[in-house]
């Protein structure tokens, strides 16, 4: 099943090339191709629970599993309601879905377990300067356009995207800046990717969505969303196959390594940001300095 998951999101990689069918084929697949990624992945995300042997870290996984099936919601009730009933599918239940995903994955990766930090001090001011950097440069790419376009129910929703984005930015970077007990470190680098790519998605989503641009199944943006579907469905099948290979060893995981170029990721990217909006005729630069 999980060669059949990476098969699948390099056959609809294709497709996003080529393009097979008409218009309606298209916004069809669009809309179905994630579906049964997501079946997979909320699978393997409890799987890898089953599997694995810290219960504090079975419970995380879980939690996590349950943000990925709320995700999956949103994909089914966006397809019937565009596919099926020929509906505007946003705003709609499916944000419902899409929306709930973000605070049960933030619970979840808090509470996965890890080792207590022996510089707690220069551990929060890493993950500060991760979360202000990030943060700095969604809120003026997504955040403040669509604040300031805000106008109604619709702009509110395509709003909480980014704030979302940005609880998911804070859970990731606390979980790879620590040192995990019970966690496979393949598992949270592809998790990791996986989440990027869905945060990458969701921004561009929200952008596209207020210069009314986006398009189901006719984006790059559905390519993000499905190849971050392959990488966290991943992520729990290696969790659970770690896991279960550490049980029959009868031997204790070894807690992951932090990641400690994120902080540094996150200047080089707000110094990008502050270049780029100079250059940017008319830009308000007052409140991003």
């Amino acid at each position: 099943f999980a060669a059949l998951m990476v098969a699948y999101g390099a056959l609809y990689l294709g497709w996003q090339v080529f393009r097979w069918g008409g218009p309606d084929l298209e916004l069809a697949i669009g809309d179905a191709a994630s579906i049964p990624l997501a079946v997979l992945v909320v699978v393997f995300a409890l799987r890898a629970a089953r599997h694995t042997q810290t219960p504090a870290a079975r419970r995380a996984w879980f939690l996590i599993g349950l943000a990925f099936a709320a995700f999956g919601f949103g994909d089914v009730a966006w397809f019937y309601l565009e596919i099926i009933l020929a509906a505007q599918p946003f705003p709609s239940i499916a944000d419902v879905g899409y929306l709930a995903f973000y605070p049960l994955l933030l619970v979840g990766l808090l509470a996965l377990p890890r080792e207590r930090s022996e510089n707690l001090l220069r551990t929060l001011l890493d993950l500060a300067i991760v979360v202000v950097g990030t943060g700095t440069i969604i809120w003026w790419l997504v955040i403040q356009p669509v604040a300031t376009a805000s106008n109604g129910l619709e702009s509110l929703i395509t709003l909480a995207y980014p704030v979302g984005d940005l609880l998911v930015l804070f859970a990731l970077a606390a979980t790879l800046m620590s040192r995990l007990v019970g966690t496979s470190r393949a598992a949270l680098a592809l998790l990791g990717i996986g989440l990027a790519l869905n945060v990458v998605a969701d921004l561009a989503f929200a952008r596209l969505s207020l210069e009314e641009t986006y398009g189901s199944g006719t984006s790059w943006v559905d390519a993000c969303w499905l190849l971050g579907w392959v990488a966290m469905g991943l992520a729990g099948f290696v969790q659970a196959r770690s896991m279960s290979d550490v049980r029959q060893a009868g031997a204790a995981s070894a807690p992951t390594r932090p990641v400690s170029f994120l902080p540094y990721l996150a200047v080089a990217g707000l110094y990008g940001l502050l270049l780029v909006a100079t250059e940017s005729q008319g830009s308000n630069l007052r409140v991003l300095v």
